[in-house]
């Protein structure tokens, strides 16, 4: 059943129209925002694709239900950048268009050249052949048949761009490759508009001199061979339309962040003053290697406290007679406890005892601890320098949940 209920995850103006996960013949909205939506198939996708998925069914109800809501609201906040970028015109920057253009021919390359691939028979003859000498292994045979399209492939390739480039009448100008080349000088030019500049393979702003003359020549081949598949492929009449949608409605929202990102970053005076206002982010906390046994009353906690100070093992005494479940699975090994993660109680008990000395008797809810400590690092105060990008993480996360309440 479609639910309508209000979201109180998300600011006004993204309004909740579903909460479901079953899919169906006609899409269900689950939330829309501004003329965008998200529907059950798009959670479902996302659900698909988290690395959690295969534990899905293993967790209890609450679990599951945690994780759709978490995607759902990555894929809200993924519609509100998409819905921004687009209202402030990123899609129309010349260098998002000419990133699509990039990533267009090249989907067009791979596509062209798994047709070619694909398209690579073996003879009949042979594929007796191997059927006779591999019988009854099938593994073998299929392994024969991708070696024999691997051997082939390679060579068919090359004489396919051969046969383009001069279909296409492709000449290159490596002699122009030289000092004083600028962005627009043309080093490829071909039929129905195919052409290569210098700033199409090289990015002058990363140089202050001429790059090596054979690594450009090799980048000119490289761009001048996707160029010409790339070309052959529109020829051909392949298409790539859902491709491209996909990858414009998940650059744009990366593209706007990547812009917020650069404006709530302070510098490193403003970054330096977050450090010394906020010290916690800098402090590595004492940690402790800790023993322990937990008895239910105090008087089975006096009564192991004399046994073990008459030389019985904690640890063993642990294994038997413990009442945490975990410290009795592991025979009173706690492993590493790091200091504000455990009851205070413990923790002032740890800090006035030696290594290896057992405490006194600690009460605590879960029951009376007797604890030893088999050793220690003490906590540190971490530099500037060693925290500057977390110190960046935290600001950019604070700032962007502001930016998309916002939104």
């Amino acid at each position: 059943m479609i639910q309508q209920t209000k979201n109180r995850l998300l600011a006004a103006g993204v309004a909740t129209v579903a909460a479901t996960t079953v899919m169906a013949a006609t899409p269900q909205v689950l939330v829309s925002v501004g003329d965008k939506i998200v529907t059950a198939h798009d959670l479902h996708e996302a659900m698909a694709s988290s690395p959690f998925y295969t534990q899905f069914n293993t967790m209890d109800a609450s679990q599951q239900g945690a994780m759709r809501g978490d995607l759902l609201k990555r894929l809200v906040a993924s519609r509100l950048l998409l819905e921004e970028a687009e209202s402030l015109d990123l899609d129309k920057a010349p260098s998002f268009q000419k990133e699509l253009a990039v990533y267009r021919k090249g989907l067009l390359y791979r596509r062209y050249m798994k047709k070619l691939r694909d398209s690579i028979v073996m003879p009949d003859k042979l594929k007796a052949a191997i059927s006779q000498e591999l019988r009854g292994n099938a593994d073998a045979q299929a392994a024969a048949r991708s070696r024999f399209v691997s051997a082939n492939y390679k060579r068919i390739a090359k004489e396919r761009i051969s046969e383009l480039r001069k279909k296409y009448h492709v000449k290159t100008y490596e002699d122009r490759i030289a000092a004083g080349i600028s962005a627009d000088t043309v080093l490829m030019q071909g039929d129905g508009g195919l052409i290569v500049r210098y700033g199409d393979i090289v990015e002058m702003s990363k140089y202050s001199s001429l790059p090596d003359k054979l690594a450009v020549e090799s980048e000119l081949y490289k761009q001048a061979e996707l160029e010409v598949v790339a070309k052959a492929a529109e020829d051909a009449g392949i298409e790539v339309p859902s491709q491209i949608a996909s990858y414009r409605k998940e650059r744009l929202p990366a593209l706007l962040m990547e812009s917020k990102i650069k404006e709530w970053t302070p510098d490193d005076a403003g970054l330096k003053a977050y450090y010394d206002a906020h010290p916690e982010i800098s402090k590595v906390p004492d940690q402790w290697l800790v023993g322990q046994i937990v008895l239910a009353t105090r008087k089975q906690a006096e009564e192991v406290k004399k046994r073990i100070s008459h030389g019985e093992s904690l640890f063993k005494l642990a294994g038997e007679l413990s009442v945490d479940p975990y410290g009795k699975s592991h025979n009173g090994d706690m492993g590493w406890m790091m200091q504000g993660r455990g009851f205070p109680q413990i923790e002032k008990a740890i800090a006035d005892i030696d290594n290896d000395e057992v405490s006194d008797i600690i009460e605590t809810p879960l029951g009376f601890h007797i604890v030893v400590v088999r050793d220690r690092k003490p906590g540190e105060k971490l530099s500037f320098t060693t925290v500057k990008n977390r110190i960046i993480q935290n600001i950019v996360s604070g700032k962007r949940a502001d930016y998309l309440r916002t939104l």
